[in-house]
Protein backbone atom coordinates (compact mmCIF):
# COMPACT_ATOMS: atom_id res chain seq x y z
CA UNK A 1 0.00 0.00 0.00
CA UNK A 2 1.10 2.92 -0.81
CA UNK A 3 1.86 6.00 1.66
CA UNK A 4 -0.92 8.18 0.11
CA UNK A 5 -3.65 5.25 0.37
CA UNK A 6 -2.40 4.23 4.06
CA UNK A 7 -2.81 7.89 4.83
CA UNK A 8 -5.80 8.43 3.41
CA UNK A 9 -6.84 4.58 4.78
CA UNK A 10 -5.72 6.30 8.56
CA UNK A 11 -8.09 9.68 7.52
CA UNK A 12 -11.10 7.37 6.97
CA UNK A 13 -10.66 5.59 10.11
CA UNK A 14 -10.42 8.37 12.22
CA UNK A 15 -14.04 10.11 10.20
CA UNK A 16 -15.58 6.86 11.49
CA UNK A 17 -14.10 6.98 14.94
CA UNK A 18 -15.12 10.57 15.08
CA UNK A 19 -18.77 9.86 13.26
CA UNK A 20 -19.36 6.95 16.25
CA UNK A 21 -18.55 9.57 18.78
CA UNK A 22 -21.38 11.83 17.47
CA UNK A 23 -23.69 9.41 16.80
CA UNK A 24 -22.97 7.76 20.65
CA UNK A 25 -23.04 11.52 22.22
CA UNK A 26 -26.32 12.05 19.76
CA UNK A 27 -28.19 8.78 20.97
CA UNK A 28 -27.27 9.59 24.38
CA UNK A 29 -29.07 13.56 24.33
CA UNK A 30 -31.86 11.69 22.62
CA UNK A 31 -31.87 9.04 25.18
CA UNK A 32 -31.63 11.47 28.18
CA UNK A 33 -34.74 13.07 26.30
CA UNK A 34 -36.78 10.07 26.64
CA UNK A 35 -34.74 8.70 29.72
CA UNK A 36 -37.86 7.84 31.99
CA UNK A 37 -39.72 5.94 29.23
CA UNK A 38 -36.69 3.85 27.98
CA UNK A 39 -35.41 3.34 31.37
CA UNK A 40 -38.88 2.02 32.55
CA UNK A 41 -39.06 -0.18 29.40
CA UNK A 42 -36.07 -1.29 29.81
CA UNK A 43 -35.86 -2.18 33.28
CA UNK A 44 -39.43 -4.08 32.54
CA UNK A 45 -37.62 -6.37 30.30
CA UNK A 46 -34.75 -6.85 32.38
CA UNK A 47 -37.69 -7.80 35.48
CA UNK A 48 -38.73 -10.46 32.71
CA UNK A 49 -34.93 -11.76 31.70
CA UNK A 50 -33.83 -12.15 35.51
CA UNK A 51 -37.49 -13.53 36.62
CA UNK A 52 -36.79 -16.33 33.15
CA UNK A 53 -32.95 -16.90 34.01
CA UNK A 54 -34.27 -17.46 37.73
CA UNK A 55 -36.83 -20.21 37.10
CA UNK A 56 -34.06 -21.64 35.09
CA UNK A 57 -31.43 -21.84 37.74
CA UNK A 58 -33.70 -23.17 39.81
CA UNK A 59 -34.93 -26.01 38.30
CA UNK A 60 -31.26 -26.74 37.34
CA UNK A 61 -30.39 -26.36 41.04
CA UNK A 62 -33.70 -28.82 41.67
CA UNK A 63 -32.85 -31.61 39.24
CA UNK A 64 -28.94 -31.51 38.68
CA UNK A 65 -27.61 -29.96 41.62
CA UNK A 66 -24.93 -26.75 42.11
CA UNK A 67 -22.03 -27.67 40.18
CA UNK A 68 -23.67 -29.03 37.11
CA UNK A 69 -26.15 -26.51 36.83
CA UNK A 70 -23.50 -24.01 37.05
CA UNK A 71 -21.88 -25.70 34.45
CA UNK A 72 -24.84 -25.91 32.53
CA UNK A 73 -25.55 -22.28 32.55
CA UNK A 74 -22.47 -20.91 32.37
CA UNK A 75 -21.59 -23.30 28.54
CA UNK A 76 -25.37 -21.95 27.77
CA UNK A 77 -24.65 -18.12 28.57
CA UNK A 78 -21.26 -18.52 26.70
CA UNK A 79 -23.34 -19.20 23.82
CA UNK A 80 -25.19 -16.83 23.88
CA UNK A 81 -22.72 -14.33 24.61
CA UNK A 82 -20.49 -15.56 21.24
CA UNK A 83 -24.46 -15.66 19.42
CA UNK A 84 -24.38 -11.60 20.69
CA UNK A 85 -20.77 -11.21 19.33
CA UNK A 86 -20.60 -12.72 16.02
CA UNK A 87 -24.00 -11.25 15.26
CA UNK A 88 -22.56 -7.46 16.04
CA UNK A 89 -19.32 -8.48 14.25
CA UNK A 90 -20.82 -9.53 10.84
CA UNK A 91 -23.02 -5.96 10.55
CA UNK A 92 -20.28 -3.99 11.54
CA UNK A 93 -18.10 -5.20 9.19
CA UNK A 94 -20.70 -5.43 6.53
CA UNK A 95 -20.66 -1.12 7.15
CA UNK A 96 -17.25 -1.46 6.94
CA UNK A 97 -16.97 -0.10 10.56
CA UNK A 98 -13.94 -0.66 12.46
CA UNK A 99 -14.09 -3.51 15.41
CA UNK A 100 -13.03 -1.41 18.31
CA UNK A 101 -14.08 -0.89 21.51
CA UNK A 102 -15.72 2.43 20.46
CA UNK A 103 -17.85 0.78 18.06
CA UNK A 104 -18.78 -2.45 20.07
CA UNK A 105 -19.98 -0.05 22.78
CA UNK A 106 -21.56 2.89 20.80
CA UNK A 107 -23.55 0.25 18.12
CA UNK A 108 -24.30 -2.52 21.50
CA UNK A 109 -26.74 -4.57 20.28
CA UNK A 110 -29.32 -3.35 23.18
CA UNK A 111 -29.57 0.44 22.38
CA UNK A 112 -31.73 0.51 25.32
CA UNK A 113 -28.97 -1.29 27.86
CA UNK A 114 -27.79 2.13 29.14
CA UNK A 115 -30.59 3.87 29.61
CA UNK A 116 -31.69 1.11 32.34
CA UNK A 117 -28.70 1.24 34.31
CA UNK A 118 -26.67 4.55 35.70
CA UNK A 119 -23.56 4.73 36.07
CA UNK A 120 -20.30 6.95 37.03
CA UNK A 121 -16.91 7.48 35.30
CA UNK A 122 -17.73 6.60 32.39
CA UNK A 123 -14.90 6.72 29.66
CA UNK A 124 -15.09 5.92 25.76
CA UNK A 125 -12.74 5.83 23.70
CA UNK A 126 -11.87 3.36 20.50
CA UNK A 127 -9.84 1.54 22.90
CA UNK A 128 -11.09 1.71 26.08
CA UNK A 129 -14.23 1.66 28.03
CA UNK A 130 -14.86 2.08 31.78
CA UNK A 131 -18.07 2.97 33.84
CA UNK A 132 -18.41 2.42 38.06
CA UNK A 133 -22.33 1.02 37.46
CA UNK A 134 -24.20 2.29 40.91
CA UNK A 135 -27.65 1.11 39.95
CA UNK A 136 -28.18 -2.35 37.70
CA UNK A 137 -31.97 -3.58 37.16
CA UNK A 138 -30.95 -7.02 36.89
CA UNK A 139 -28.69 -6.83 39.92
CA UNK A 140 -31.82 -5.74 41.28
CA UNK A 141 -33.92 -8.48 40.28
CA UNK A 142 -31.43 -11.14 41.36
CA UNK A 143 -31.33 -9.77 44.90
CA UNK A 144 -35.25 -9.62 45.20
CA UNK A 145 -35.01 -13.01 43.77
CA UNK A 146 -32.51 -14.37 45.40
CA UNK A 147 -30.65 -15.91 43.07
CA UNK A 148 -27.36 -15.41 44.66
CA UNK A 149 -24.02 -16.39 43.02
CA UNK A 150 -26.02 -17.52 39.74
CA UNK A 151 -26.09 -14.05 38.89
CA UNK A 152 -22.54 -13.68 38.26
CA UNK A 153 -22.09 -15.86 35.53
CA UNK A 154 -25.07 -13.90 33.51
CA UNK A 155 -22.80 -11.21 33.18
CA UNK A 156 -19.41 -12.41 33.22
CA UNK A 157 -19.83 -15.10 30.76
CA UNK A 158 -21.95 -13.33 28.28
CA UNK A 159 -19.99 -10.35 28.03
CA UNK A 160 -16.79 -11.85 27.77
CA UNK A 161 -17.67 -14.60 25.35
CA UNK A 162 -19.64 -11.32 23.39
CA UNK A 163 -16.61 -9.47 23.25
CA UNK A 164 -14.46 -12.03 22.25
CA UNK A 165 -16.58 -13.34 19.44
CA UNK A 166 -17.04 -9.73 17.86
CA UNK A 167 -13.53 -9.08 18.26
CA UNK A 168 -10.49 -11.60 19.71
CA UNK A 169 -8.22 -7.85 20.34
CA UNK A 170 -10.73 -6.37 23.10
CA UNK A 171 -9.84 -7.56 26.51
CA UNK A 172 -12.72 -7.72 29.43
CA UNK A 173 -12.12 -7.09 32.65
CA UNK A 174 -14.72 -6.99 35.62
CA UNK A 175 -12.85 -6.18 39.01
CA UNK A 176 -15.85 -5.85 40.89
CA UNK A 177 -19.65 -7.12 40.34
CA UNK A 178 -22.26 -5.67 41.82
CA UNK A 179 -23.78 -9.31 42.33
CA UNK A 180 -20.89 -10.17 44.31
CA UNK A 181 -21.63 -7.24 46.94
Amino acid sequence: MSSDAAEKAALEAQRRNKDAEKIYINSKEMQEKNRDKISSSYRSLARMVVIYYHFITDELLRTVGEKKAEEILKSAIRKWGNWRGKTMREDHQKRDWPLNVLHFIAYYDDFSASQGWTAENVVLSPTEHSKDITFSPYSAMFETLGTGQFSHPFFEEMLTSQTKAYNPAIKVSIPLLMERG
